[in-house]
């Protein structure tokens, strides 16, 4: 098997590095481990909100629904080759970004409050959260606020939080005053 990155792998690598202050090498390749679902949510929230967020990034990939919320079945792929790369040896090396590109991607990243929600849940957690609030706003329920979405996320994940679900919600107003296309 091909073991060398194309460009796009390497630069969702530096992106992941970038957005979690963690490497996507560090969790485990094989798909037995619970740590490689979470690494792969972690991926599939990050480029979904890359994508709603700045203009061109991860256009081809098209989410929908998933038991975990937002979900693209062509990334998915992409993981799963990438996945195989780096288990077989793959050369890890990451792209230069721009400094500005890197600044979008930071703002976007504490925006969200992804390294800081202040609240005893995980980052994976969080952005499932987070991802779900927004893809239920923004393409299933366009014209309603919190007291319809809100009670209709927790019965579908009945494991969330509620009062973690409120802050999520008053993140994604905030985000939605910054981000004139969220």
């Amino acid at each position: 098997m091909d073991t060398t990155l194309d460009f796009n792998e390497k630069k969702f690598l530096t992106l992941f590095a970038l957005f979690y202050e963690e490497d996507y090498s560090a969790y485990p390749t094989d798909k037995g481990n619970r740590r490689f679902a979470v690494v792969h949510d972690m991926a599939q929230k990050m480029c979904y909100f890359l994508k709603m967020f700045i203009v061109g990034e991860f256009k081809d990939f098209s989410f929908s629904w998933n038991w975990s919320g937002p979900y693209s079945t062509r990334l998915d792929w992409d993981l799963q080759s990438l996945d195989e790369k780096i288990k077989n040896g793959a050369d890890l090396d990451n792209i230069n970004l721009t400094e500005e590109y890197k600044a979008i991607v930071i703002q976007v990243r504490k925006d969200l409050k992804v390294l800081d929600h202040g609240l005893p849940t995980s980052k994976v957690e969080w952005m499932e959260i987070l991802s779900c609030l927004h893809y239920m706003k923004r393409f299933e329920y366009p014209l309603s606020g919190s007291k319809m979405i809100v009670p209709e996320l927790l019965r579908r994940k009945p494991r969330f939080n509620p009062k973690f679900v409120e802050k999520a919600w008053g993140v994604l107003e905030e985000c939605r005053k910054i981000w004139r296309d969220y």
